[in-house]
């Protein structure tokens, strides 16, 4: 429960501004989203961690892996002479 309830105080400050972008700085806004977007993420991981009882999947990583393997497809094909 640690790991859900310890970056509450940023989610609410996050929803406090939501509803009330006006009476907030530019600075401060900064600041609130920065918070919860340095903040929650590592405890989220470690919730589904211990929830799930395997590490979370990093679709970032996989997105480059794709990307790169469709590159390496397209040097292969162009160095051999065929066309896609």
């Amino acid at each position: 429960m640690f790991h859900v309830l310890d970056w509450a105080y940023n989610a609410r400050w996050l929803l406090t501004a939501i509803d009330h972008l006006d009476k907030f700085t530019d600075r401060e806004l900064d600041d609130i989203v920065w918070g919860v977007m340095l903040h929650a993420p590592h405890h989220l991981r470690a919730a589904h961690v211990i929830a799930m009882r395997e590490d979370v999947m990093d679709v970032w990583d996989d997105a480059k892996k794709l990307r790169r393997s469709k590159r390496q497809t397209r040097a292969r094909a162009t160095s051999t002479g065929r066309k896609r």
